[in-house]
């Protein structure tokens, strides 16, 4: 998946004329909620947030599924912290009923606890839920947008310029790489094992090189049109949600709110 994909998306859902500011205080506040909340709680927001990017942004689902398999794989390589006890020979691990597996290997003694397994899973579950709040924002929300959102929210300029050039050498970046690998390939580049190896830090010093060159060039372009340096953007008109869709929010949130006060 390419970063101008879900560029292209976030200016192309059917929530990109809305208020930017709405979307954030909505994506905020559920993920405030999320955090607050117990397991139900969370999974009922991870599928309902599901619902507001998948169903009325129309975002693709298989581009949301193939999102949620990033933060999916990175919970999935901290699993054995969670779930794996070590623990020196002679040494018990525990009482026999809290834990659900244990054996012996390297000298070590290995155990599964159901303790660590409910750990996992509620950390999974909260992670989850959070991911999909943050995703909502970022996929019906372009960048500029964020932006100058920001900057009426009293956000230093200092860091709004400085997610404006990240983004936009975010792009840079891919585009010079691409057009990198593709010359070397041509030219009989990564045909695998050691070789490929040196030819991938050969492309990485080009980039470097090359992006650095991009950024002078940015920066004498800049200077040449008077910069104040302030990056600004044009501005966007937006409308406000319909009224099915701000009820919706507001007793949705209110629903789970409520039933967190009430479990907490």
């Amino acid at each position: 998946m390419r970063a101008r994909q879900l560029d292209g998306l976030a200016y192309l859902n059917r929530l990109t004329r809305w208020s930017p500011a709405w979307k954030a205080g909505f994506a905020l506040a559920t993920l405030m909620v999320c955090l607050a909340g117990d397991c139900l709680v969370q999974a009922l927001i991870g599928l309902w947030m599901g619902v507001w990017t998948v169903g009325y942004a129309g975002i693709p689902l298989k581009v949301y599924v193939r999102l949620l398999l990033l933060p999916a794989a990175f919970l999935a390589a901290g699993a054995p912290a969670f779930l794996l006890h070590v623990s020196a020979p002679g040494v018990a691990p525990g009482t026999a009923g809290a834990f659900l597996a244990a054996w012996t290997a390297l000298g070590w003694e290995w155990s599964v606890s159901l303790q660590g397994l409910q750990a996992y899973g509620q950390a999974v579950l909260r992670a989850m839920a959070a991911v999909t709040c943050l995703y909502f924002l970022l996929l019906t929300c372009p960048v500029t947008d964020l932006v100058t959102l920001l900057r009426r929210w009293g956000v230093p300029a200092v860091l709004t310029d400085l997610l404006s050039w990240t983004y936009r050498f975010v792009f840079v970046l891919l585009e010079v790489s691409e057009r990198r690998y593709v010359a070397m390939t041509a030219r009989g580049g990564f045909p695998g094992g050691r070789r490929s190896l040196r030819d991938a830090s050969r492309l990485a010093a080009h980039l470097l090189q090359d992006v650095k060159r991009q950024y002078h060039r940015s920066s004498l372009g800049l200077a040449s049109r008077n910069d104040t340096g302030v990056f600004r953007v044009l501005p966007r008109s937006y409308c406000r949600p319909a009224p099915r869709y701000m009820m919706e929010a507001i007793a949705g949130l209110v629903v789970l709110a409520l039933w967190v006060l009430w479990r907490g």
